[in-house]
């Protein structure tokens, strides 16, 4: 167990990490201990009722939320949303009154997340045990700890939750708006580029609204409403790179605060050596693409890899506190150097004439070193390759975290690198107007980048800020601080849908541990045509069965049209051949038709409120058992009453009847008293018409379910409409 400090003061407490093997330690502010005394005596017991029984002997048993199943999910759809947390104390001897409680946590100091503040709990009994909670109303999204901690002797001494084996409850604070999200996740350069052209396509492609192009008129048209950009920052090809790669990876940026000039019709005349000037050119090309994106209901969300760069890297930081004049500085590490000894060093090599002005030269020690020195490389032969290694065409920064998560004895040169990974992403939110980012190898950046770079950066911008985090199979890290992950259980329902597994579907879309984009596809994977055997119609269904599902929905640009082709992001004039049909008006009735089906939905679900939110129950068939090949849910939505059915048939080649009851949830929002009809909106009328001969009585609804007939690869998202 780790060591805990006592000290009344409360300063420089240690709570124990997930796993209980490392702490994080965390400054917590000083409090009065008489006047935490004096509230539990008013609100609790007196002083005389602590001193006239025995001592009690009680241990903390767990700390949780309502929210928590599995992981904690907290829903947040407007500032004050209020969230119960609980605590349970097993008391073995004494009386349970004498129990003093108290939970701490950082919630709404998103700015300041090292702030702590105590919340009173309410004793209740529950089975014989003592049960404590508090309703703490939220403002502002964040990334939040709380924990723990009780006193036996009338407050003069503590434990904490971590002393007797309980964890930090660990949670964000998410917006329900992400929830509504149909991405399309894009590669600029490829979007719009011809076959074998070594040209990228460019934003401006992008918005000039050209018939026939792969633009934003065109994704808003199909329901799309936010637009993920696979890394768009500059990216220069190392010169070791395959021969293939003639594009070089997108993954390997060589400059975080300027856009690619390849990918900016402006910034494509100007010669090479100009780098300051084409990185305006081209970041004022995308501040149009992405106001342009905006005024269409489209959401802007980068791709980014933090966690390592690609080589012959120019350094940039952003200077907030400079009101005037450029905030955005070419080889200024002032901000980033350890201390002025170092930044003289630096400003030395800047000056040599022999020296290469490119950042491992410069500043090697923000680069993990091959050795593992946690304070960095000591010069540029020394710098890890990224990925710990693993990528030879990029490095990796020294951010602190060694072996894919493991965030142990952290230097003050790691928290300056994360600290400038804050910086970076405030700029392209509050200077560039970007709406989340994508963090790349999510699961390898340290514990502080999320609980503190993302909470300052969330505490800087006017809206809630999307995160979305690639994980490899360590979702508990990381699952609590993003808005959902990239991981591999999409892998699972994909082979569920396949399989005709209905209730497999259910299971994982019903886990508490499930925090994932519902999506068809990843960018370095094989495309989901392949999955299904080429069977457009079944591909068709899987997407939008996850559109209808509810929850942040991801597809990769040309899944809308059956495309087959892998994306091949680092090859210049690798363009999609169905793409390029797309672009050239010649696409088959089939996919044509694959296209017109996956608009409906994506349209359904940005623009019907039950089907925004992630609110779903499954739903049995009346004779109590699942169904196999039929996916049967309802979906809600908030502050209202409207509710939506969807049915999906997993069968290629059968009808499927049934009658399927209704979740308590749905009852409860029906009037027994009146009557109802059904519109289906993935039905050939886009929902105008009514489905039903005759409107049914709400009684019947409520005590005999809903009938539903779907043929082979049919998706019904049955509306209900109060008539009378």
């Amino acid at each position: 167990m780790v060591a805990i400090s006592k000290r009344a003061e409360l300063r420089n407490q240690c709570f124990v990490s997930q796993d209980g093997n490392s702490a994080a330690c965390k400054v917590l502010p000083s409090v009065d201990r008489q006047e935490v005394q004096a509230r539990w005596r008013a609100t609790q017991t007196t002083s005389a009722a602590l001193t006239s029984h025995p001592q009690p002997s009680a241990r903390i048993t767990g700390v949780w939320s309502d929210a928590t199943r599995g992981l904690t999910n907290f829903r947040w759809t407007k500032p004050g949303d209020a969230m119960t947390f609980r605590m349970g104390v097993d008391v073995t001897s004494g009386d349970p009154k004498a129990v003093l409680a108290e939970l701490w946590t950082n919630v709404d100091h998103n700015g300041d997340p090292e702030d702590y503040r105590p919340i009173a709990l309410e004793k209740t009994m529950k089975d014989g045990k003592l049960e404590l909670s508090a309703k703490v109303p939220i403002q502002n999204i964040g990334n939040y700890r709380a924990v723990g901690r009780i006193s036996l002797d009338g407050g003069q001494t503590w434990k904490w939750a971590s002393e007797f084996g309980v964890p930090d409850l660990r949670f964000r604070a998410k917006a329900t708006e992400h929830e509504a999200l149909n991405e399309r996740i894009v590669h600029v350069g490829i979007a719009n580029s011809l076959p074998e052209d070594w040209r990228f396509s460019t934003f401006s492609d992008l918005t000039d609204g050209e018939f026939g192009k792969y633009t934003l008129e065109g994704l808003a048209s199909e329901g799309v409403n936010a637009i993920r950009l696979q890394p768009p920052f500059r990216a220069d090809p190392w010169n070791y790179r395959h021969p293939y790669d003639t594009a070089g990876s997108p993954y390997a940026a060589t400059d975080f605060f300027s856009i690619d000039p390849r990918a900016s019709r402006d910034a494509t005349g100007i010669e090479g050596w100009d780098r300051d000037k084409q990185m305006k050119v081209a970041n004022e090309e995308f501040k149009r693409f992405v106001d342009k994106a905006h005024k269409l209901g489209i959401k802007v969300i980068l791709d980014i890899a933090l966690n390592h760069a690609g080589h012959n890297f120019t350094f940039r930081d952003y200077f907030e506190d400079r009101p005037t004049g450029e905030r955005v500085l070419r080889d200024n590490f002032s901000q980033i150097a350890l201390n002025k000894e170092q930044l003289s060093v630096i400003e030395d090599r800047l000056k040599s004439p022999g020296m290469l002005k490119y950042a491992e030269y410069l500043y090697p020690q923000m680069y993990a070193s091959k050795f593992n020195d946690r304070w960095g490389a000591q010069n540029v032969t020394d710098t890890k390759g990224g990925g710990n290694g693993e990528w030879a065409d990029t490095k990796q920064f020294n951010h602190g975290v060694f072996n894919y998560g493991v965030d142990e004895g952290r230097t003050a040169m790691n928290d300056k690198v994360v600290d400038w990974y804050g910086r970076i992403l405030k700029f392209w939110v509050n200077e560039m107007g970007v709406d989340g980012f994508r963090l790349d190898h999510a699961t390898n950046l340290p514990m502080t980048f999320y609980e503190k770079a993302m909470n300052e950066v969330q505490a800087s911008a006017n809206k809630p800020v999307a995160f979305i985090g690639e994980d490899f199979n360590q979702h508990d890290k990381i699952g609590p601080f993003v808005d959902v992950l990239e991981s591999g259980w999409y892998r699972v329902l994909v082979d569920a849908a396949k399989g005709l597994r209905a209730s497999e579907i259910r299971d994982v879309l019903s886990s508490g541990y499930f925090n994932e984009s519902l999506r068809s596809g990843n960018h370095d994977e094989h495309r989901i045509v392949d999955d299904f055997g080429g069977d457009l119609m079944a591909v068709t269904r899987f997407q939008a069965m996850m559109m209808l599902s509810g929850g942040w929905f991801t597809s990769l640009m040309g899944d809308e049209l059956g495309e087959g082709k892998q994306f091949a992001f680092k090859h210049t004039g690798a363009v999609p051949p169905v793409l390029w049909q797309a672009r050239l008006q010649t696409l088959s009735a089939d996919n044509l038709k694959m296209k017109r089906w996956m608009g409906q939905a994506g349209h359904m679900k940005t623009h019907v409120d039950a089907l925004k939110t992630n609110r779903r129950e499954f739903l049995d068939r009346v004779d109590g058992s699942r169904s196999d090949d039929v996916v049967a849910m309802a979906r809600h939505a908030d502050g209202s009453d409207q509710t939506v059915l969807v049915f999906t048939n997993l069968s290629n080649n059968g009808e499927r009847t049934n009658q399927f009851r209704l979740d308590d949830v749905t009852k409860g929002r029906i009037d027994p008293n009146a009557t109802y009809q059904a519109r289906d909106l993935m039905g050939n009328d886009w929902g105008k018409g009514n489905l039903w001969p005759a409107p049914i009585k709400g009684s019947d609804l409520i005590n005999n379910g809903v009938f539903v007939k779907l043929n082979p690869y049919q998706i019904q998202a049955l509306i209900l409409d109060k008539v009378s």
